[in-house]
């Protein structure tokens, strides 16, 4: 095997896409003050985010 053939299986595919984490805009990166931005945790996946309370689920506002 060759070094090229090394480094092509290595290298993470180009998409034009997506970009690196280094090039995400400062609102997109976790930290303390935006944990928004982590990612999800171990055993979720990305439908509890698309998938959200009914109305009937949601708990009533009280006025105060």
């Amino acid at each position: 095997m060759s070094e090229h053939e090394t480094d092509h299986e290595t290298e993470r595919p180009t998409d034009s896409s997506s970009i690196g984490d280094d090039q995400l805009p400062e609102d997109l990166v976790a930290s303390d003050d935006n944990p928004l931005a982590e990612g999800l945790e171990a055993g979720e996946d990305v439908h509890l985010l698309e998938e959200g309370k009914r109305a009937e689920e949601m708990e009533e506002p009280t006025d105060g």
